[in-house]
């Protein structure tokens, strides 16, 4: 099972590790690959629309072994 983790960093603050929460898992890393794609850029934009400067973004998916 695959498990999304997004690194987003900013100017003024250190880097941050976000997972989802509620944990979800999927069965293969291409589907997790898309969903960690789709919330790297969800994230960056909610951070920059509040006036956050996103310096770097970057997305993966990790292996859990349920």
């Amino acid at each position: 099972m695959w498990q999304v983790l997004v690194m987003v960093c900013f100017l003024t603050y250190p880097c941050q590790y976000f997972v989802q929460s509620p944990t979800e898992f999927y069965k293969s890393y291409d589907d997790c690959i898309e969903i960690a794609n789709f919330k790297m850029q969800e994230l960056t934009q909610k951070f920059e629309a509040n006036g956050y400067t996103v310096v770097h973004a970057q997305y993966t998916c990790i292996k859990d072994a349920i």
